[in-house]
Parts: structure tokens; sequence; C-alpha cells
């Protein structure tokens, strides 16, 4: 489970080599904002 902008969500976790990448399900109806720069900030807000 994954507390999601206060909501427990379940979650499907895969296991692979590099970083893990959040699913797009929980994008939905929300503003994602990323520096692409090493170290940059993410943030995400509901709309």
């Amino acid at each position: 489970m994954l507390d999601w902008d206060g909501q427990a969500r379940p979650t499907e976790i895969l296991v692979m080599e590099g970083d893990p990448l959040l699913g797009t399900t929980l994008l939905k109806d929300t503003l994602l904002q990323v520096e692409m720069t090493e170290g940059g900030e993410v943030s995400v807000e509901p709309l």
C-alpha cells in the first residue's frame, strides 16, 4: 500500500536494474514537475 494524496492505494512494484519508476496511474489528475539536472527536484501536486 502507498499513501498517495492522503489515501491508501494498492501498489504493484516491479524489481529491475536501475532506478525505480512511478506508474502513470497514480499521476492521473496531477501536475508533475521535474528539474532535469543531477540532484534536481521532482514534485507532484494535485490539480
